[in-house]
């Protein structure tokens, strides 16, 4: 994430970059100790955000959470950029096209 929002000009304070990589740590710490049992009987939606690197293995295995389908979509921006302005007008759409889509199947 870190190298994903180089160009922020906050993380160009060394106070603020130490708080976020303490946050991230912590998150990281966290989610290792999760324990994800079972799984949904639903298709899952994934929408992506605009990467420069790939996802961890951990955030892309999905199908192991499901009985349904795992659909991948791209979605516009950077991952904290993706519910902001114009942004979030296109995610937004992308998000009712799914809804709408997947309560198509559901009638047929």
């Amino acid at each position: 994430m870190m190298e994903a929002n180089r160009d922020n000009p906050y993380l160009q304070i060394e106070a603020v970059r130490k708080v976020m990589q303490r946050k991230m740590t912590a998150y990281y710490a966290y989610h290792a100790e999760l324990i994800n049992t079972g799984k949904v009987n639903a298709d899952i939606h994934f929408i992506g955000a605009d990467h420069v690197q790939p996802l961890p293995e951990w955030l892309s295995s999905w199908q192991e959470g499901t009985t349904g389908t795992v659909v991948e979509h791209q979605g516009r921006g950077k991952h904290d950029e993706m519910l902001y302005g114009e942004l979030a007008e296109m995610n937004g759409r992308l998000i009712t096209d799914i809804v709408h889509s997947d309560s198509l199947k559901q009638h047929i």
